[in-house]
């Protein structure tokens, strides 16, 4: 079976990531889990690094994300390569709340899924850059992160959020999406073609 098709491992996978993130909107504690720049420095929190991604402000912030995550992985199917999905959600989650403490002095507090989506995109739209719709979604990213950064969110981002758009997660995700597609990119191609002595 091909890396594009979707197996029982693969389903049992996103399965259970939809589930995570629709439990803890269910939990309704926020707080305990998402991204907390004292809590993680002054208090070793540093499973906040990682779940601070699966919370949301409300269950309309959970829908966006939780629609969109499945829109990528219906766009870009390598996406739905277990080992692949898991080494962009974890190495990207922790990659975009590593650079919010460096780059990001004032920012308190995060929480949404937003930047492992724009991961997800990037990550996979190199892995299949030879694809109309991977060109596409690198299109619309390069489109989507020059006006964030340069003009601000989108004005239906806040109103389904319900608060500010932290814009500076979708660029690190972009970059770490990137970065870690073409990492694994390189291992593979290394134990495929050796570098002889």
């Amino acid at each position: 079976m091909s890396e594009e098709g979707i197996n029982k491992k693969a389903i049992a996978l996103i399965t259970m990531l939809v589930v995570i993130m629709l439990a803890l909107n269910l939990l309704d504690n926020a707080e305990h889990w998402q991204f907390d720049r004292a809590a993680i420095l002054t208090q070793s929190q540093w499973w906040r690094l990682f779940t601070g991604h699966w919370v949301h402000a409300n269950t309309e912030h959970t829908l966006l994300n939780l629609m969109s995550f499945l829109g990528a992985l219906f766009l870009l199917p390598v996406l739905r390569q277990p080992a692949r999905l898991m080494a962009l959600i974890v190495f990207s989650s922790l990659g975009i709340s590593i650079a919010l403490l460096c780059f990001n002095p004032n920012m308190e507090y995060y929480l949404g899924f937003s930047g492992v989506f724009y991961a997800l995109l990037a990550g996979g739209s190199i892995v299949a850059w030879r694809q109309a719709t991977a060109c596409i979604i690198a299109a619309f990213l390069i489109v989507k992160i020059t006006i964030e950064q340069t003009i601000g969110p989108m004005t239906y981002s806040t109103t389904m959020t319900g608060g500010n758009v932290a814009t500076a997660a979708h660029l690190y995700g972009v970059v770490a999406g990137i970065t870690v597609s073409a990492t694994m990119m390189a291992v593979i191609k290394t134990k495929q073609h050796p570098i002889a002595d």
